[in-house]
């Protein structure tokens, strides 16, 4: 059933990434789930501020989400410097 459940939240995030309108904090919920999820969302999603994916890099270690990240159109200058931090 777990991987039932991962997924409908995959899928979700396949379908909702470049979507500008979805509501922000389903964005981020998804951003930080598993990274089946997440690296969708990290990759595409407009939704997600500057200081969302900077607080994702502070909490997040895993190198799939850093790099999703990084593979984002336009990465900021305050995006990348937290990127190169890490």
């Amino acid at each position: 059933m777990k991987d039932a459940h991962l997924k409908v939240r995959e899928n979700l995030a396949l379908r909702i990434r470049e979507n500008p309108e979805m509501p922000r904090d389903i964005v981020i919920h998804l951003a930080n789930d598993h990274e089946r999820v997440s690296l969708p969302i990290l990759e595409a999603s407009k939704v997600l501020s500057d200081a969302d994916l900077i607080n994702i890099i502070d909490s997040s270690r895993e190198v799939s989400k850093l790099l999703a990240i990084s593979k984002r159109p336009q990465v900021s200058g305050r995006v990348s410097d937290a990127l190169v931090e890490t």
